[in-house]
């Protein structure tokens, strides 16, 4: 599935632990044309901050963080918050003091003490590096068997069914109350995001880059480890249906099926029934060919078959 690699924010300011390199390269966000909202008291304490990470100084940077951090959660900024939440996780990394295990106890943290719609943007992110823990020790994890052993805490002692499925969990979470996620502009978290070469118009909110995040998930066979894809859907043409048409069709959830190609088709005809009706229709356009794609790739129909649907 080919998605436009965009990222959200901060970190590819440097952020180098392998947890935040990671989360943050797999979040795609755009260019506002507006100008950014700008919240000064913050912009102070961010400069202070690269001051003391100019001069080495990681572990007064941090502690500055963590001022920031409580700050933010006390105010409700949720934009600054994600932001403070990331930097501490970058200067906890270099100071060798977070690892797999408290960068996610820490997020938790902040999941179990927020509202929504930051609670959905934590759940993505835990998922993230729940994800990223899977693809760098894929063939450790693949030897691990089912044990009492297992401590549900530690994610370095969870079995493969295990590990899907909590990954599968925070995906599925962090697009819960969609209509409060569509409501929310992305333009709002301008903070954290970094500039690309597109605009807003493609990802216009919450929902939609949270979206794009559990659809590049579910879209890997590592999301449906375990899980036989339905036949059924793989050789259906009308799945190549206009978009009018595509949001209409029946695409059957079944226990065989929650995980894998039909999930996925079912948030694609979430994603652009939402869309549908937009004055710009840009972010329509974006879900709908890569509904396309996906579908051409899943289809095991002839391939001269395809490409007439495809075209």
């Amino acid at each position: 599935m080919q998605f436009r690699n965009w990222i959200i924010l901060m970190v590819f300011l440097g952020i180098t632990g392998t947890t935040t390199a990671f989360v943050l390269d797999h979040i795609r966000s755009s260019q506002n044309s507006t100008a950014p909202k700008e919240f000064p008291e913050y912009k102070e304490l961010w400069e202070e901050v690269a001051a003391l990470e100019s001069d080495g100084l990681y572990r007064k940077a941090l502690s500055k963080v963590e001022d920031i951090l409580k700050k933010a959660l006390t105010e409700k900024n949720d934009p600054q918050v994600v932001k403070a939440f990331f930097y501490k996780i970058k200067f906890a990394n270099w100071l060798e003091e977070e690892d797999y295990v408290t960068s996610i106890a820490s997020l938790e943290k902040v999941k179990d003490r927020t509202e929504e719609p930051l609670r959905q943007i934590t759940h993505s992110l835990i998922g993230l590096i729940y994800w990223h823990n899977y693809q760098q020790n894929r063939w450790s994890i693949y030897e691990r068997s089912e044990s009492t052993d297992m401590k549900e805490e530690d994610i370095r002692t969870l079995d493969i069914k295990t590990l899907v499925s909590r990954i599968n969990e925070h995906f599925d979470a962090s697009l819960e109350n969609p209509e409060l996620l569509q409501s929310v502009a992305l333009s709002d978290y301008e903070a954290i995001i970094t500039p690309d070469s597109a605009d807003f118009s493609l990802r216009p909110t919450l929902y939609d880059l949270l979206a794009d995040r559990a659809l590049t998930y579910f879209a890997t066979s590592d999301s449906w480890w375990g899980t036989p894809q339905d036949a059924q859907t793989t050789c259906r043409r009308d799945l190549f249906e206009s978009a009018a048409n595509y949001i209409s069709l029946s695409i059957p959830i079944t226990d065989s099926s929650a995980i894998g190609s039909n999930k996925v088709l079912n948030l694609f005809k979430d994603a652009v029934a939402f869309h549908l009706d937009d004055k710009d229709p840009n972010a329509l356009i974006e879900y709908d060919l890569q509904r396309i794609n996906y579908m051409y790739m899943l289809s095991t129909l002839p391939k001269e078959e395809k490409d007439s649907l495809y075209t």
